[in-house]
């Protein structure tokens, strides 16, 4: 069978369906959202052009070759996203052990600890911003300016020339960070199938558990061999060659609208609202219990606002928001509720773990920072892992359930257990039971991102993957204030009775202090107290981590195959193949939507959206009905008319292959995806049997007969 030299797609084209004549070429445009094929069966635009110099070459060598070329591109842009996040991952953790030089040389000990927090102030609070911006102007784009933007910020931290200069360069470093890691993650989930994306989530877990434990060592060996501005000078060459290596390399769907259209899509008002509060928020639990107590107006104004600002923020997004930074839709799901709820305080728990687990093993043993660190090395690795085996058999079983409610049940024993931990506890004891803690919370670091992915729509992916995120590091900045609080209320109060007064305060701000300064009658007595105080955090991590597990329970099965679609709701629908193949077309649309009566309209007077009426074509256009429920009370139109309005008419033109005006809006939105649309009688697009001029005027038929008239293999 010959075709024309140039054959087109408007989404893909698979090679075993493709017969070609030497020098024939496939073009193909970006895939429509929610429709993105997989690599392993088509090409992308970026490969499109594929000439034949050989003429001795088959259609079928040419298409391997195709494939493999894909392969490689895939192999070397996965590559370079994962240095990019161990870049992202080791600027949060390689300042730890070089902030005593950094204060000594520019002699502001009191405000180097911000050095650290400047970085994840801006690194947490940007995460929601950069998931929408993964939407509006493409993955890719997104995650080459994170990475400039974290390269600029290092090179200006390695040239600060004071602690001021470097505080606020951290900050732009962290900006980047957070363009980083939610970039990375929608980018390495969307190389494959729902279904084979724990692989890639228990791979991205490793990467983040490795940068933790080389951080730290990376710094002091740049602080002692060289000078801490290579800590951040490091960033440079590395950052550099996965920008250019991406730039080539990497190809994810751009979405085909002009600049001034972008940038209309972006929630000014909605952004200011969440960075203010994710600011407020962190800021006050940063200043609570180290530089000011918990009742000081410097911590409690920034939390009433920060809390105000919630309810302003929901109220917005909910009414006036256009296209919501936070569309008020996922919150209606239980299942990411209850994913988000597990991630916040599983994150409490976990981070609670890295920060004070270590000043255990300082105080309690004496372990130098570096060794105490080195302690922590087996849990981190299991760790990954327990992510990666947790994403292997997920990926092989399709079920996320039984690894979430196997975490968060075994982690709560394990804390209960470290709450044991004392002065005399053995290694072999401590060991076993963080490496199970860290095998534990690999399986919920897995679970919980697979969960949220199958519980949303496709092009709720990025939004929803950054949530998962942005819940985790709010609860692990929660977590690390609450076990401050407890654990300096304890000191002070367990303190007096066996120290002198001026050593009370001395012990309380400076746990270097106990091992180096004290005098040596008053050490054991101190160790006790220390230990007791440390005990009383993990009394407190134990119902927490026990919510954690309550909210694992709340969480449904959805298919990993289909996102957004409940196992038992598949069950119920599905049909076999050769019933569906004896169906005649008109059955099949009645089919597709089952709730929709042939005299139900598809929208009431009041502009109201049928929300299972419009769900395909939302999984196809990527215009969510909050947007038609705004745009079609702006406008005082039927919802019909809001969709004509939202639509991106060039989309709409280019996949339907009709005019997007009058009346053949509708012949244009039936070939886009004719399922969203009641069907009125079983004989009413057998009107005609070719052109544009005998369809029946009314809107269910005319899409039917653009279903029939455009892609009969639809039918």
């Amino acid at each position: 069978m010959d075709l024309p030299p140039q054959v087109r797609s408007n989404s893909s084209v698979t090679m075993e369906e493709a017969y070609l004549q030497p020098g024939s070429a496939i073009t193909m445009t970006t895939p429509l959202p929610g429709k993105l094929p997989s690599t392993m069966q088509t090409l992308n635009s970026r490969d499109s052009a594929i000439v034949l110099s050989d003429p001795s070459i088959t259609g079928n060598e040419m298409a391997n070759n195709a494939i493999r070329q894909q392969k490689l591109k895939k192999a070397v842009a996965f590559v370079a996203l994962q240095t990019g996040l161990f870049l992202s991952s080791v600027d949060s953790t390689i300042v730890s052990t070089c902030l005593p030089r950094i204060g000594s040389d520019f002699q502001e000990f009191a405000i180097a600890a911000w050095v650290a927090n400047s970085y994840i102030l801006t690194f947490d609070s940007f995460q929601p911003l950069f998931s929408k911006l993964n939407d509006i102007f493409g993955r890719k784009w997104t995650m080459i300016t994170g990475l400039c933007i974290l390269i600029f910020g290092s090179l200006l931290c390695g040239l600060a020339n004071s602690m001021i200069m470097l505080i606020v360069c951290r900050a732009i470093a962290g900006i980047g960070s957070a363009a980083v890691l939610s970039a990375v993650s929608v980018i390495t989930f969307e190389m494959a199938p729902l279904e084979k994306r724990g692989n890639y989530q228990g791979i991205m877990n490793s990467v983040n558990a490795f940068a933790a434990v080389v951080g730290p060592l990376i710094g002091g060996g740049f602080t002692d061999g060289l000078t801490w501005r290579w800590c951040f000078y490091i960033n440079l060459p590395i950052g550099g060659l996965c920008v250019i290596i991406l730039i080539f390399f990497l190809d994810t769907p751009v979405p085909e609208t002009n600049l001034v259209a972008k940038l209309k899509r972006i929630d000014y008002v909605g952004t200011i609202l969440t960075l203010t509060l994710s600011i407020l928020f962190l800021l006050a639990l940063n200043f609570g219990g180290q530089m000011y107590s918990w009742n000081s107006p410097m911590v409690l104004v920034p939390l009433v606002i920060s809390f105000a600002l919630i309810g302003v923020l929901a109220l917005y997004e909910c009414k006036w928001a256009w296209d919501p930074i936070l569309p008020p839709h996922l919150f209606m799901n239980r299942s990411i509720l209850a994913v988000l709820c597990v991630n916040w305080w599983s994150g409490i728990t976990f981070f609670v773990m890295v920060y004070y687990l270590p000043l255990y093993f300082q105080v309690v043993f004496g372990d130098s920072a570096m060794w105490s660190g080195i302690r922590l090395i087996p849990m981190q690795v299991f760790v990954c892992v327990g992510s990666t085996s947790a994403g292997y058999v997920i990926s092989k079983f399709k079920n996320y359930r039984p690894f979430l409610w196997a975490g968060c049940s075994i982690l709560t024993v394990c804390i209960g257990l470290v709450s044991l931990f004392g002065v005399g506890t053995d290694f072999g004891e401590i060991y076993g039971i963080t490496i199970i803690a860290g095998l534990t919370s690999g399986f919920i670091f897995s679970s919980t991102i697979l969960s949220l992915q199958a519980s949303s729509k496709p092009q709720d992916i990025s939004v929803v993957t950054g949530l998962g995120d942005f819940a985790r590091l709010l609860g692990s900045a929660v977590g690390i204030a609450m076990a401050s609080t407890v654990l300096n209320s304890r000191l002070s109060q367990n303190l007096p009775a066996v120290v002198p007064p001026e050593y009370v305060e001395m012990i309380t701000k400076s746990s270097h202090f106990v091992r180096n300064g004290l005098p040596e009658q008053y050490l054991p007595a101190v160790l006790l107290v220390y230990a007791d105080a440390l005990r009383w955090i993990w009394y407190i991590m134990v119902p927490v981590t026990a919510i954690s597990f309550i909210a694992s329970l709340l969480v449904e099965n959805y298919n990993l195959h289909k996102p957004g679609e409940k196992i038992s709701e598949m069950d119920n629908n599905q049909d076999t193949k050769e019933t569906q193949s004896r169906r005649s077309w008109t059955e099949k649309m009645q089919g597709w939507y089952p709730r929709i009566k042939s005299t139900t309209p598809l929208f009431n007077k009041k502009t109201h959206i049928d929300r299972s009426s419009s769900a395909r074509l939302t999984d196809i256009t990527g215009v969510n009905e909050d947007q038609m429920q705004r745009q079609g009370r702006r406008n005082n139109t039927t919802m019909n008319e809001a969709y004509l309005i939202s639509l991106p008419k060039e989309m709409m033109r280019s996949t339907s292959g009709f005019p997007t005006s009058g009346r053949s809006f509708y012949l244009a939105l039936g070939a886009l995806d004719p399922a969203y649309l009641p069907f009125k009688s079983q004989g009413s697009a057998a009107n005609g049997s070719s052109g544009t001029r005998s369809y029946p005027h009314t809107p269910p038929t005319m899409c039917a007969y653009a279903l029939k008239i455009s892609n009969p293999d639809w039918l």
